[in-house]
């Protein structure tokens, strides 16, 4: 879909043919949860990173895909005018106002279809996260998958590091790491 004209009003807006990739400039929230950093450097308020692990995440999503959708769209029905009025008085108010309901159908539309799909891949991953439960594996974030996980394991790894090999050659900003361990920068000045 080619970008809208200049002097539209619609700028700040990327209208894309994926209804999960229509964007506005700086819109995020907290979290990466209903915004993702496209690969364009641009951010996404319809998407995630990765797909939910269970339809109640899914879900979840979904409905705040679906609110997001409305919130954007109400918005923009109210700033797009008033935008336009004050950038070129009364023809700015009618582009404003042609734009303001363009956004008013779409974003809840995408919001939707987003909810949507969320909710469905969120469906098709559960019997892998229930599978996983009864198997009382976790979910790793790093790795993106259910793991074993072993607190034994993990505590013995953990507590076999030889500190003051690990650490030996570490400088410190402000002082070096041998300063007999006084734990204050430059050699324990502050006794």
């Amino acid at each position: 879909v080619p970008p809208p004209p200049a002097g539209s009003g619609a700028e700040g807006v990327t209208f894309t043919s994926d209804a999960s990739a229509a964007t506005t400039e700086g819109a995020a929230t907290e979290g990466g949860a209903a915004a993702a950093e496209d690969e364009g450097g641009e951010f996404n308020v319809f998407s995630y990173k990765e797909p939910p692990r269970h339809v109640g995440e899914g879900a979840w999503r979904g409905l705040k895909s679906i609110g997001t959708g409305v919130l954007a769209g109400a918005t923009t029905l109210v700033a797009a005018p008033v935008m336009g009025a004050r950038e070129e008085g009364a023809k700015g108010f009618a582009k404003g106002l042609g734009v303001g309901l363009l956004g008013a159908i779409v974003l809840p539309v995408t919001g939707a279809a987003v909810g949507i799909k969320e909710t469905v891949h969120g469906a098709i991953n559960t019997p892998e996260a229930v599978k996983a439960h009864s198997e009382d594996k976790e979910w790793d974030a790093d790795t993106k998958t259910y793991i074993d996980y072993n607190l034994v394991a993990e505590s013995d790894a953990v507590l076999s590091v030889d500190i003051e090999a690990r650490f030996k050659n570490l400088n410190i900003e402000g002082g070096e790491a041998a300063d007999g361990g006084s734990g204050v920068a430059g050699g324990g000045a502050g006794r």
